[in-house]
């Protein structure tokens, strides 16, 4: 019983820096949970399930699709234009119209391009140190939890075996009480 106790609280530990939804992450984990969790699989779970890394992994690969777009040279423009088009008189109907294609390619210079790919690279860079700064975070937070977690059963463990010899003390005591080798005050104070 114990240990399902420390598998959900563990499992809420995990996704603890999840935020919003940590309750529907956790839930589905603990049906996932059986037995013993060692860090490593915590830690893994961690991983695997933040929402908020997944968001900035996103963020890196949006990132890197704006690296390659800022490399790109700009589109080439296409523009049609017609003009005295149903006018009156000589300039009624489509005969007197005129009609203009303009195409046109911006050139970029003082080197925007290759500053605007500059620009897009430290994004990139700022974002995947974003994302590797969150993991560390989730490393140290899930590593905290789990020996927090560890320590709680160990002191449960040392608990229960209190528990186990104060019965087995009154046991012995009650057994000498009904033998008359002892008062009966003895049992009263044993419990």
């Amino acid at each position: 019983m114990f240990s399902k106790y420390i598998a959900s609280l563990c499992a809420v530990l995990l996704l603890g820096v999840g935020g919003a939804s940590l309750a529907l992450a956790a839930g589905a984990v603990m049906e996932e949970l059986t037995g013993d969790l060692s860090l490593e699989a915590a830690l893994a779970l961690a991983l695997e399930r933040n929402p908020e890394l997944e968001a900035l992994s996103f963020e890196v690969e949006a990132k890197e699709g704006n690296l390659l777009q800022a490399a790109l040279f700009p589109n080439p423009e296409l523009s049609i234009e017609v003009e005295n088009v149903a006018g009156e008189g000589d300039f009624s109907g489509t005969d007197a119209a005129e009609t203009t294609l303009e195409l046109s390619q911006p050139l970029e210079l003082g080197g925007k391009r290759g500053k605007r790919s500059r620009a897009a690279e430290l994004e990139k860079e700022l974002a995947v140190r974003e994302l590797e700064a969150q993991r560390c975070a989730n490393y140290a937070a899930v590593s905290q939890a789990f020996f927090d977690v560890l320590a709680a059963q160990q002191q449960n463990r040392l608990a229960e075996e209190q528990v186990g010899l104060a019965e087995k003390v009154f046991e012995t005591v009650a057994q000498r009480v009904e033998a008359g080798k002892v008062a009966a005050l003895e049992e009263t104070r044993a419990r």
